[in-house]
């Protein structure tokens, strides 16, 4: 596909690398509030998220393009992470 997308793609691909390493990180304390008979927590949690996430995506997207939206997402899992 060419340089020029490979020079664009790389940006997103280390967003999603973090992003993923961060949503593994917070398997384990979900799945912890999961078993202990806690899922309301977590399902409130992601819906307190979810505003901010869009509102993440609806600024980075337009300047940063996929990439924006790669590190949206990262973000996102770093703050799911913290707060489980």
């Amino acid at each position: 596909m060419g340089t020029e997308f490979a020079s664009q793609a790389i940006n997103v691909w280390r967003w999603l690398c973090l992003g993923l390493f961060l949503n593994g990180l917070a398997q384990r304390p979900f799945t912890f509030l999961q078993a202990t008979g806690r899922p309301k927590a977590t399902a409130l949690l992601h819906l307190l998220e979810l505003l901010p996430f869009v509102v993440l995506l609806l600024l980075l997207i337009p300047t940063f393009g996929a990439s924006g939206a790669a590190a949206a997402w990262a973000i996102r899992a770093g703050i799911d992470y913290i707060a489980l």
